[in-house]
Parts: C-alpha cells; structure tokens; sequence
C-alpha cells in the first residue's frame, strides 16, 4: 500500500486535486488533516468537524488530541512523528482503507521534517501555480485580501520543500512529483491518469465524473464552492491582466519560475 500528501502551499489547487484523486475506488483521502495542529480545524479536535466529515466520532478526535498534544509538550520530535503516523494510519482505516491512502493539507510546509520523519517512503505530491495566480486567487477569496501574505507563504514552502526532501541531507527514500495546477485544470485525466500510476493503481477506470452520491464523504469538499463542479479551464489564467508584477514579483522566483517553466518576464526587473 502507498502514502501519499499533497504538499503545495494554499491557493496553489491542493483541494482539486485531492478530489481528483479520491474519484478513484482504491484512494483513501484525507482533505487537510491539520494532524501536526490538533488544537486547530484537526481531525484530532473534538471541537470542530473535521473529524465527523471523515467518518470519525468525536470521541475518537478527542482520543487523538490528547495523545498529538502530550506527544508534542515532550518536546521528543520521533515521539510526536510517531502520533502523527498512527493517528493518520487510524483515521484511513476507519475511512475504509484503500491501498493508496494520503492527505491534502497545504500547511504541512510548516511539518516537513515531522512528515519525513512519519512517512520517509511516501510519495510527496507538490503541487504548483503561477504567484500571480495565487496572489488574484488569495486577495479575493472571501474577500480576504491575503494576495502578499499567501504568495510570500508558497515561496517559503517551496524552499523548505527543497531543503527537506531534495537537499544533500534528505533521505533518498519515497518519491516527489510536482503537478502544474494549470496542467491539472486543462488536462485532468492525464494528470490523474499519470498520479494514479504513480501509486500504483490501475489508470484504465478512465477519467470519472464527480457524483456527491457516490461519495462516502462529500462534506470534506464543502467550503471550497467549486471544488465539486465541472472543472472551469479558464480559471487557471483567470488572474491575467489582474494582477501587476510589483505586488507578487521578487527575484527569489526566479528559480521556481524557470524550473516549472512559468517564464521569467524581463518586464518584472
């Protein structure tokens, strides 16, 4: 069986494509665990949903709070590693299992090494998206006005990506693929087609139609409005024109830009 996370920053279509993934009968998904935070929105707090939206008992959350919370006050990182896998290894079962089972939380940026530590042989899905892109899609939503926090915030994740699971010192166990939002948007089934292979799961099913019947935890989707809908290609340049170099450029992109092959605009200098 495989594990796999989601681990682009927010705004960057971590929610698209946990629930692309989780069409297929053998994923078993976790929509933003928060496990590494469970005084927050966490699986592991009796005090919010998140853990009923999954098929989980509040009792359960509670159990699993108390144990991540002490595990953490210990101050011992493999201690709280060790929570951190077996209340995630808890919750697929109790989701049904499923031989590919994984978690889409864009702040596992902030958990990297506890992740590694968890899990050193899963697969790390980091998905991409053009600044701009999550600079428009963070000042708007909700009306939030977050554009220069969240775009300052995935810079910063795609560094402690590289220093946790590609640098000198990471450990050569699992696998890391990268997925461009804005492939994930204009060609679904060959992104799903070629994640799904990477698991180790048949592709031959073919690209399937979200149906909320068919979903033993449609609740998991609910505050992202679209994230169910027919997908919307032209959302991914919905930010063209919208947005002005100077409040998302710095030359520390530079290399993102360049390496996924966003372009690199002599008019940002």
């Amino acid at each position: 069986m495989s594990r796999f996370f989601l681990l682009g920053p927010a705004k960057s279509g971590g929610t698209l494509l946990t629930r692309l993934l989780s069409q297929h009968p053998d994923v078993c998904v976790i929509r933003e665990s928060y496990v590494a935070e469970p005084e927050k929105h966490s699986i592991a707090n009796s005090r919010e949903d998140k853990g009923e939206i999954h098929g989980i008992h509040r009792k359960v959350s509670d159990c699993w709070g108390k144990r991540l919370t002490a595990a953490r006050a210990s101050g011992d990182e493999c201690r709280f590693s060790a929570e951190v896998k077996h209340t995630l290894e808890e919750c697929w079962a109790h989701m049904g299992g499923g031989t590919a089972r994984g978690d889409g939380w864009p702040f596992w940026g902030r958990h990297f090494l506890t992740l590694r530590e968890a899990f050193p042989s899963s697969v790390r899905i980091f998905n991409t998206r053009h600044p701009a892109a999550i600079y428009h899609s963070a000042e708007r939503f909700y009306g939030r006005g977050r554009g220069r926090e969240f775009v300052d915030g995935a810079l910063a994740v795609y560094n402690n990506f590289r220093i946790a699971f590609e640098g000198s010192r990471s450990p050569r166990e699992g696998v890391n693929i990268f997925v461009r939002y804005e492939d994930a948007v204009d060609n679904p089934w060959d992104v799903c087609s070629f994640l799904w292979r990477s698991l180790g799961l048949d592709d031959s099913l073919g690209y399937i139609e979200y149906d909320r019947a068919k979903d033993p935890f449609p609740d998991r989707w609910g505050w992202v409005e679209n994230s169910t809908q027919d997908i919307d290609k032209s959302i991914a340049t919905g930010w063209e024109g919208k947005v002005s170099p100077g409040e998302w450029y710095s030359p520390d992109w530079d290399e993102f830009l360049e390496r996924f092959d966003y372009g690199k605009e002599t008019t940002f200098r």
